[in-house]
């Protein structure tokens, strides 16, 4: 189920468009209708240590919610920034970008033919295209059994690890996707 939920193209889509999104926010310094939590990581992103996190970013974290992120991005709807727009009106209206998942590892120069496309038609810059024209890796495992062993319940009420009870070696095994996202106007 994980990759159904986790790795569907919709939500790898949206992942792309709002952190496209928040780059670009962060980048104009639109700190218009910030809420406190967010304005903190917004304009203070580049003294933020992922590695030692302080009491002061936990306090502005649990400050934050998913409607500091929806008001954010209502509130860029109508940005005389084209792109800006663009990804909100495509977050709040689910136009998502396109994605398209692969078996083969896409070759670089079919990315730039794709980036170049989305600057010469919808106007964005070369940056904005690299930020949403993107390819990347999708890499699934449904089972593994050494990470977190699922139990069965038996009729003696005993727990017998799945692993004794079926065969997982088909669950078990890596799967490695490629994808490619793009916005669905240049399909």
């Amino acid at each position: 189920m994980y990759w159904q939920v986790y790795m569907h193209k919709a939500s790898i889509s949206a992942e792309i468009m709002l952190t496209a999104l928040l780059s670009k926010i962060k980048e104009n310094l639109v700190t218009d209708h910030l809420s406190e939590g967010m304005s903190y990581f917004i304009l203070n992103q580049e003294s933020i240590n992922k590695v030692n996190i302080t009491d002061e970013i936990l306090l502005n974290f649990v400050k934050l919610d998913d409607t500091d992120i929806w008001t954010l991005v209502k509130s860029v709807i109508t940005s005389h920034d084209i792109f800006m727009s663009y990804l909100a009106k495509g977050l709040l209206e689910r136009q998502l970008l396109k994605v398209e998942i692969k078996n083969f590892l896409p070759e670089g120069d079919e990315i730039d033919k794709i980036r170049l496309k989305c600057v010469n038609l919808l106007g964005f810059s070369q940056n904005e295209a690299n930020l949403i024209i993107r390819g990347g890796t999708l890499e699934m495992s449904t089972y593994n059994q050494s990470f977190d062993e699922i139990f069965v319940n038996s009729r003696e009420k005993a727990l017998i690890p799945l692993s004794e009870v079926l065969d997982l070696h088909h669950f078990s095994q890596n799967r490695l996707r490629y994808f490619i996202s793009k916005p669905k106007e240049l399909s």
